[in-house]
């Protein structure tokens, strides 16, 4: 009887640490989406204001009806530059960073309209409609070719975007029109990370 009793004890403490973490886990999520929202807000009257002038000169312009989009995107950091000279292996995990800052849509209906992307205390960046629209599409069209636990990440290069799917038996990595230019690499098709890897070698040995 004793016997069971620690048992039952030991499985209850085990699922008590369970649920605290997936409660502390989804508190740091609930603070990142009220700071996006709070970011959006901002931008949504900042904008306003700004497109209420324009019309008294005679331009159009509205945000109105403008939301975050219902999912969002895990952001990592490149490695510094050195370490990517250094880097020996063939994944593009191997040279980036987990953060806690995530990447929205600003959407109107399915409409992008801009990005925010903010971590758990305070926005980072907003606005770039045109830069919303390549990566939502962009998004869109990966997500379909996602299978069990595969995950879209994101992160930039020279502050343009590239996404890369990671949780599978091996990484692809897509990349923005911006990105693409930088590059010399097609964008919005697959590439492997061998390839992407080759090319931001290549880069950053002849920017030094």
């Amino acid at each position: 009887m004793l016997k069971g009793t620690k048992i039952l004890v030991c499985i209850l403490a085990v699922a008590g640490c369970v649920t605290i973490g997936s409660m502390v886990t989804n508190a740091a999520d609930k603070t990142k989406d009220t700071v996006a929202n709070k970011a959006l807000n901002d931008y949504v009257v900042g904008q306003s204001k700004n497109n209420s002038l324009q019309m008294g000169q005679g331009q159009e312009g509205g945000v109105e009806g403008v939301k975050l989009s219902g999912f969002s995107i895990p952001i990592y950091d490149l490695a510094q530059s050195k370490d990517v000279l250094d880097f020996k292996g063939n994944t593009i995990s191997g040279i980036l960073k987990g953060t806690d800052e995530k990447l929205w849509f600003m959407m109107n209906q399915d409409q992008p309209k801009g990005i925010v992307v903010a971590n758990s205390v305070k926005p980072l960046k907003m606005g770039g409609e045109n830069r919303s629209k390549d990566l939502m599409k962009m998004y869109s069209s990966i997500k379909q070719t996602l299978k069990g636990k595969e995950e879209i990440r994101y992160f930039e290069f020279q502050g343009q975007g590239i996404f890369y799917v990671a949780g599978g038996a091996e990484e692809r990595v897509y990349l923005s029109k911006s990105a693409s230019q930088i590059l010399k690499i097609p964008s919005g098709k697959e590439i492997s990370p061998q390839n992407l890897l080759e090319k931001l070698k290549s880069i950053i040995q002849e920017s030094k």
